[in-house]
C-alpha cells in the first residue's frame, strides 16, 4: 500500500479491517485489490478513485482527465487479479482490453518481429494503448473497424493485481464525453513506441526546381523524451521527391546506428517512421529483389536500408500522417536555412522544441505534482469510515 502512496489513515483503516474480519476469523481470503474493492473495507468508490489516478497518469491521453472525468471513467474500471503463468493476450486474437499494473509483472512476447526478445511492463506500466488508438479512430463512427490484433503474447510472471478497461466501455465513455473539454483528444497525433524502442521520424524538405532536398530525422526513446537529430541539405540533386525521402531514411538509420549521439544498448528495436506511404510499402515489401518499379540508381539505396534492418536492434518501418511528423519536418527545415551538417544529443535546440510539442503536446506537458494530483482524492479518502 505504501508503495501505491495509498495515504496512511486509509492503510490504517484497510490493516484494521483485515485484522478483524480475516485474521481473528481465520478466514482464507486473497487480500489484494479486489477484495478491497469488493468487500466493503472502506468506500470502495474512493479508493478506486485512487487507484484509477495512479493507473492513468501514465497515459499521456489520459493523464490530464480532470476530477469529474476521472468520476466517471471509475465505473468502467475493474479490478482483476490473475494468476502466475495467466495469459492476458493471446497471439493473433483482439485486443478487447487495457490492462493497468497496480503489483506484479506481466511478460509481453512479440512473436511476429523475428529475434526481438521479450520486454516485462511491471507496477504503473499498462497494455494496450493500441485501445486508446483505436477508440479515438472510431468512436464518432455508427459502425467501428475491427479490434487491433496482438502481435504476441501477454503472460504473468507472477500474480498480477490490476485494473482493465474494455475497449467498449472506453468508447462508450468517450462518446458520453465527448462535448466536454480536454477530456480526450480528437486526433491522434505522434505515438510513442513499445517499452525498450526507439522510434526514428525521417522528413524532407523538397525544391523540385533545383531538385535538391533538406532532410531531418528525429530520435525518440520510448518515453518520448528526445535523444538526438540531425540535418543537412545535400548539394547533388535527387531524381525525385521519392528518392530524397529514400535517402533520408538511409541517411537517418546510419546516424542511428553509428553515431556516437545514440545510445541503443539495450534497445529492443528502431521503429523508423515516414510520411511517405509508397516509399514505406515499398520497403515493408520482402521482395524488393524482384520489384520492377525500382529504378536501378533507387535500388543501392533501397538495398541498403533492408540489410540494414536484418541487424540488431531490429528496425521496423511505418508510416505516419505528416501532421504527426512535425519534429522530423521541423529538422529538415532548418537544414534549408543552414545546409551544413548539424546533430544535437539529448537536449532538443530551442527552434524544435514546439514541434516535438504539436507532435504530442500531452506527452511532453509535465504532470501536475503528486500532492496536486492527490488532494481532492486524499480529502475525500480521510472522510472514510470502515463500515
Amino acid at each position: 500500500m505504501s508503495s501505491s502512496r495509498v495515504p496512511e489513515s486509509v492503510q490504517s483503516e484497510i490493516k484494521i479491517y483485515t485484522k478483524k474480519h480475516v485474521v481473528k476469523k481465520n478466514l482464507k481470503a486473497d487480500v489484494d485489490v479486489k477484495y478491497f474493492l469488493n468487500h466493503g473495507i472502506v468506500r470502495s468508490r474512493a479508493l478506486k478513485l485512487f487507484l484509477v489516478k495512479n493507473a492513468i497518469e501514465n497515459v499521456p491521453m489520459l493523464r490530464k482527465m480532470d476530477y469529474s472525468g476521472l468520476e466517471k471513467l471509475c465505473e468502467y474500471m475493474k479490478a482483476e487479479v490473475y494468476k502466475e503463468d495467466d495469459c492476458i493476450v493471446h497471439l493473433g486474437s483482439p485486443v478487447k482490453m487495457m490492462t493497468f499494473i497496480i503489483q506484479g509483472e506481466i511478460v509481453y512476447n512479440n512473436t511476429v518481429i523475428p529475434n526481438n526478445p521479450n520486454f516485462s511492463l511491471m507496477k504503473g506500466d499498462y497494455h494496450e494503448e493500441s485501445i486508446v488508438i483505436w477508440v479515438l479512430q472510431n468512436y464518432k463512427r455508427s459502425y467501428y473497424d475491427r479490434l487491433p490484433i496482438s502481435t504476441g503474447r501477454a503472460i504473468c510472471r507472477r500474480k498480477v493485481e490490476a485494473l482493465v478497461l474494455n475497449a467498449s466501455d472506453l468508447i462508450r465513455f468517450t462518446k458520453k464525453n465527448e462535448s466536454q473539454d480536454d477530456q480526450l483528444p480528437v486526433e491522434i497525433t505522434w505515438k510513442r513506441p513499445e517499452p525498450g524502442w526507439v522510434k526514428l521520424n525521417c522528413s524532407v524538405v523538397w525544391n523540385p526546381g533545383t531538385k535538391v532536398a533538406a532532410i531531418g530525422y528525429v530520435c525518440r526513446d520510448d518515453k518520448g523524451a528526445f535523444m538526438a537529430a540531425e540535418s543537412q541539405q545535400r548539394a547533388k540533386p535527387f531524381m525525385d521527391r521519392f528518392f530524397a525521402e529514400a535517402y533520408s531514411i538511409k541517411r537517418a538509420i546510419e546516424f542511428c546506428r553509428n553515431s556516437k549521439k545514440i545510445n541503443l544498448q539495450g534497445k529492443v528495436g528502431i521503429m523508423v517512421e515516414s510520411d511517405n506511404q509508397d516509399l514505406i510499402k515499398c520497403l515493408n515489401d520482402h521482395n524488393i529483389d524482384s520489384n520492377e518499379r525500382i529504378s536501378y540508381q533507387l535500388r543501392p539505396v533501397l538495398e541498403k536500408i533492408v540489410s540494414e534492418s536484418a541487424k540488431k536492434p531490429t528496425i521496423t518501418f511505418g508510416h505516419c500522417k505528416r501532421q504527426s511528423n512535425a519534429a522530423a519536418k521541423c529538422v529538415a527545415d532548418h537544414a534549408v536555412v543552414a545546409p551544413n551538417l548539424s546533430s544535437w544529443k539529448n537536449d532538443a535546440p530551442d527552434w524544435l522544441s514546439s514541434s516535438l510539442e504539436q507532435d504530442n503536446a500531452r506527452l511532453n506537458e509535465k504532470p501536475p505534482s503528486t500532492s496536486e494530483q492527490n488532494h481532492e482524492l486524499v480529502g475525500k479518502l480521510l472522510d472514510i469510515v470502515i463500515e
